[in-house]
């Protein structure tokens, strides 16, 4: 296929045309690839113009898939644009239950791990007309599949036609699907045998699947987080009081047996890493291993209780099903881990997850594509891939000049959590507001943060500043970005890792200097505990770097990439916290932010050194 058949912009970055060839090749000849593209690049375009291009020449499928469904929609608008070339079969897919148009008009709370259950019970009890409709109203259905079959639907649209014409919004997604060979999803279709079952396509078997892991730095984080259960121990009695509520006396009187043993074990056992075969021991104490495993199918199996609260009208029995997953993993797992904090317990198998040197195998090429660390290494050994792996890095530009100013004067560490030093921070972020040309992007490492620093602004920023916040709505966050992108000295406060700090979003083009406040490391908790021992498992010496380290690296890169959004632009990239001045974190820094690095205690100077930057030709 030529290129210019299906790019949808009128002239290639620098490096792109190079990049979708090699992906191109990749694919062609059956090889995994890694990608690196520094953020604003034209990373997601490329990859879909390059596996496109393949999937159309040898007949192959796509599986495109992202972190988070805003990414997933960030995918789809790239390949609106390829359609609008190009005749492209292509949909995409999120959770059943963001499709039901029922759930909406009942106005229940369905936990997502049960909504199966609950779309079972109403369809095949006749109950959901939305899917009656589709199966029984055929010349509707064929005459609104025909009108959406030839051109991608994005999601508000094709839940308003769901709703105006009476069609499940997903059974029309699903037989989309069978007639695409491009499906962008989560990682969830893939990383889960059961849900990747789903795609399961007659005209393409795994072999001529092209795989795509965008952003495939939080592979291992969704993996280990599928992976890991908690549960604490009060959600073991709620259980026993559901089970109850809805008739299962006999398991009710099972489940508060293992209440009352398992809150005795947890309060006589300190804190910390437990012996799993002495916790199934006080559960099945006096009892054999049959009587447990009967419960747990039958608390793993809730579909006759569920129906039966449903019927009724009563709560779905979220922490049956929860009690029953947990005690699942604990017998079944082939190396559990099991850790105690309070009242809680955390469990994960330490030989769980997908093995990727067989799904190397399985499929016909696998992509990995990242845009914000210097090398794949971490991640890859994450992922626990033996042997190296073809690498296309993209991490410089001609039309990129970027200045990086470390202030080592700042420390965001928890010892140095203070009012001097958020007035400190405030007072640094305003000196440097005196001379910005354009927009101001600033990221810090939690929303606790950027209210202590909003309330020792001076009220002239204030005014012309924008604040994220953890209840910030989507609807919200979109007209913030707007205004934002409308005026010239705007400054926007931002969270590392939060929605405005990722993704290619051109409200961004014209900010000039980005201010990253601090490393987010993560506190010690459990999880940390059980993600430290996993990644031993795997054969990595050092965890404390991929835990810690280079997630918090990753994320202030991440926000550091805001200033890239256009080319042929000058950017200033501050890093305000000493620990960035680290070998360790130096050692990762893509080289479009090492292009010119001074790392001092900076003043007032630092004024000068920003106005010379942008003034230079």
């Amino acid at each position: 296929m030529n290129l210019g058949d299906i790019f949808p912009y009128q002239e290639f970055r620098a490096g792109q045309e190079e990049l979708i060839q090699r992906i191109y090749k990749a694919c062609i000849e059956g090889k995994p690839l890694v990608i690196e593209a520094y953020s604003g690049f034209g990373k997601t375009i490329s990859i879909v113009c390059g596996t496109l291009s393949a999937a159309e020449d040898k007949g192959l499928r796509v599986m495109y898939a992202c972190r988070t469904k805003r990414q997933v929609t960030r995918v789809i608008e790239e390949l609106i644009k390829v359609q609008s070339k190009t005749n492209v079969t292509a949909c995409y897919l999120s959770a059943k239950s963001d499709y039901c148009l029922l759930l909406q008009e009942e106005n229940v709370v369905v936990p997502k791990p049960l909504f199966n259950n609950y779309c079972n019970f109403k369809t095949t009890n006749n109950l959901c007309y939305y899917f009656l409709n589709f199966y029984y109203s055929q010349e509707r259905t064929g005459k609104v599949i025909e009108s959406i079959s030839s051109r991608i639907v994005p999601y508000p649209e094709l839940i308003k036609l769901g709703s105006s014409e009476k069609l499940c919004p997903y059974e029309l997604q699903k037989t989309i699907l069978s007639s695409s060979n491009f499906v962008v999803l989560t990682y969830d279709y893939l990383i889960d045998e059961g849900s990747y079952n789903l795609l399961k396509d007659t005209r393409y078997s795994d072999k001529e699947t092209i795989i795509v892991f965008d952003e495939a730095h939080n592979l291992a984080d969704s993996i280990f987080n599928k992976d890991l259960i908690e549960l604490d121990v009060s959600e073991v009695k709620a259980a026993a009081e559901e089970t109850k509520r809805i008739g299962f006396l006999d398991l009710s009187e099972a489940l508060f047996n293992i209440y009352e043993r398992v809150k005795t074990w947890v309060e006589t056992n300190k804190e910390g890493k437990q012996d799993t075969i002495r916790l199934l021991s006080a559960i099945c104490e006096g009892k054999d291993k049959l009587w447990l495993h009967n419960k747990i199918q039958e608390l793993i199996s809730p579909i006759q209780s569920s129906w039966f609260s449903l019927s009724t009208g009563t709560k779905i029995p979220f922490e049956t099903y929860r009690c029953g997953i947990f005690l699942n993993k604990l017998t079944s797992s082939r190396k559990p881990l099991l850790y105690t904090s309070s009242s809680r317990l955390f469990l994960i198998d330490l030989e769980g997850g997908l093995n990727f040197n067989k799904y190397l195998k399985r499929f016909r090429s696998v992509i990995f594509a990242s845009a914000t660390l210097g090398s794949p290494e971490p991640f890859l050994s994450e992922l626990g891939i033996e042997g190296p792996l073809e690498l296309h890095s993209v991490q410089t530009s001609e039309h990129i000049s970027c200045l990086t100013l470390i202030d080592r004067s700042v420390s965001t560490e928890f010892k140095k959590r203070n009012q001097e030093n958020y007035k400190k921070i405030a007072q640094k972020i305003s000196t440097i507001l005196e001379v910005a040309p354009g927009n101001t992007c600033v990221f810090v490492t939690s929303y606790s943060l950027v209210k202590e620093i909003a309330l020792n602004l001076h009220e002239k920023i204030k005014q012309r500043a924008y604040f994220e916040r953890q209840d910030l709505t989507a609807m919200e966050a979109a007209k913030m970005t707007e205004l934002y992108a409308k005026e010239s000295k705007s400054v926007l406060f931002g969270v590392q890792g939060g929605r405005f700090a990722e993704g290619e979003d051109f409200a961004f083009s014209n900010t000039s200097i980005v201010i990253v406040v601090g490393l987010a490391l993560l506190p010690p908790t459990p999880n940390l505990f059980l993600r430290y021992y996993w990644l031993k498992n795997r054969g990595i010496n050092k965890p404390y770097l991929n835990v810690s380290a280079i997630p918090a690296f990753r994320k202030a890169i991440q926000a550091a990439g805001r200033g890239l959004r256009s080319p042929l632009k000058k950017t200033v990239v501050i890093l305000m916290d000493k620990r960035f001045d680290n070998p360790q974190f130096t050692k990762f820094v893509p080289s479009w932010l090492k292009q010119d690095i001074r790392s001092k205690e900076w003043q007032e100077d630092i004024k000068h050194v920003i106005v010379e930057f942008f003034q230079s030709p």
